[in-house]
């Protein structure tokens, strides 16, 4: 840079060596990337809690997660709670490194924020066609995934706008492209209703 600053490097990069962004090697195992929106900008929508220390799995960035009642970020849809997206803690996979500017807390997007995301976590083995609604699993080895939802019988968190893409980073690592969107299912409009 002519100004006399250090460009970031991205991890695993020889300062020594100049490689383009799709020539280095494989940053991360899991992601969420920002296609289009205000993510990385003044003008972000973010929230910034602890990850619950009693989860069953660990949260890994692009997993789809909500806060419990004590106010922590669990993995998957709590009944009755708001989506979010973790985003990398600090440039990592999953939960922040200790003394990382956030200390034990992680931000997510919500899925009310206006944005085009891609992430690595979403159900391998389903179709991913162009306008499918998502909803997430909440249960098993794949919680916290996307995978394709039905309009008012799911909690519907995104809409599909390129489907499946490989990522350019990693040959091989795909990552699922999409709209933020959120639809509470009828059943969950209906118990709110009812309180």
């Amino acid at each position: 840079m002519s100004d006399g600053r250090t460009p970031q490097l991205f991890q695993g990069q020889d300062p020594t060596v100049a490689l383009s962004r799709s020539a280095q090697t494989e940053m991360y195992e899991t992601m969420l990337q920002s296609v289009m929106g205000a993510f990385g900008t003044d003008a972000q929508i973010t929230v910034q809690k602890p990850v619950d220390s009693s989860a069953e799995v660990a949260v890994v960035a692009g997993m789809v997660v909500s806060l419990n009642e004590l106010g922590f970020f669990t993995p998957g849809l709590v009944a009755g709670g708001l989506p979010y997206f973790a985003k990398p803690a600090g440039g990592y996979d999953g939960l922040p490194p200790a003394g990382n500017a956030y200390g034990d807390d992680i931000l997510a997007i919500p899925a009310t924020a206006a944005a085009i995301l891609a992430t690595t976590e979403f159900v391998t083995t389903e179709d991913y066609a162009n306008n499918t609604p998502l909803t997430v699993v909440n249960s098993g080895d794949d919680i916290g995934k996307l995978t394709p939802g039905v309009y008012y019988e799911d909690d519907i968190l995104g809409v599909c706008v390129q489907g499946v893409q490989t990522d350019v980073d990693k040959p091989g690592r795909d990552m699922l492209e999409f709209h933020t969107y959120w639809l509470p299912s009828a059943t969950a409009l209906v118990a709110g209703l009812s309180l």
